[in-house]
């Protein structure tokens, strides 16, 4: 609940449409806390695709798939674990990665279809990780975005290279506006968002 308060001076309301938005198609309606993956070996795809991204932090070996993205809004890298593990004052969550972030599969993940539910046995860090990501996870104050109504920029920031998805997004934040409040919601809706604040600056 920390980041409600935190920067910005946009209501509780956009904050929670905008978040929630999010956390809706990060972790498909709540059903994934843990980054999907093709094939039958998580081991061997995040590895080869994160492992050695120095940009957030990893430093080869098993760091694809230690830190691999985790929780309500996912949570990457080495960088980011260890920084949540300070503000949290729990060194587990990087001794244990994603375990204790976005939980762990209870049955063998070549039997989940993408419909199943409940093949994740969460724990304890999975909305910490989504709150303390708003807060601290990226150069922009989410905040603040929430408060300009930047609903690109903010996907922006939370994967930039996601952007077919970006509108989608958008749609989220606004139907959780909509049970909120009972009200529609204007937001950003074109990719030239991205932009406006250094333009109007």
């Amino acid at each position: 609940k920390a980041f409600f308060h935190q920067g910005g001076s946009a209501p509780k309301i956009q904050l929670m449409d905008s978040h929630l938005g999010q956390v809706k198609h990060e972790s498909r309606s709540g059903a994934r806390t843990l980054e999907q993956f093709n094939g039958n070996s998580p081991e061997e795809w995040f590895n080869s695709k994160y492992s050695y991204n120095s940009r957030v932090g990893n430093k080869g070996g098993n760091d694809g798939e230690h830190f691999r993205g985790a929780g309500y809004i996912h949570l990457t890298g080495r960088y980011n674990y260890e920084e949540f593990a300070k503000d949290m004052e729990d060194p587990e969550i990087v001794t244990q990665g994603y375990r204790v972030v976005g939980g762990v599969y209870n049955r063998p993940v070549h039997e989940i279809r993408p419909e199943d539910l409940g093949v994740i046995n969460l724990d304890e860090y999975v909305w910490e990780a989504s709150g303390w990501y708003w807060l601290h996870g990226t150069e922009d104050n989410l905040n603040t975005m929430s408060d300009q109504r930047n609903g690109f920029k903010i996907s922006y920031d939370i994967n930039m290279n996601d952007d077919d998805t970006f509108s989608v997004r958008n749609d989220f934040a606004k139907e959780f506006y909509r049970i909120l409040t009972g009200g529609e919601l204007e937001i950003a809706d074109t990719k030239e968002s991205l932009y406006e604040n250094k333009n109007n600056n």
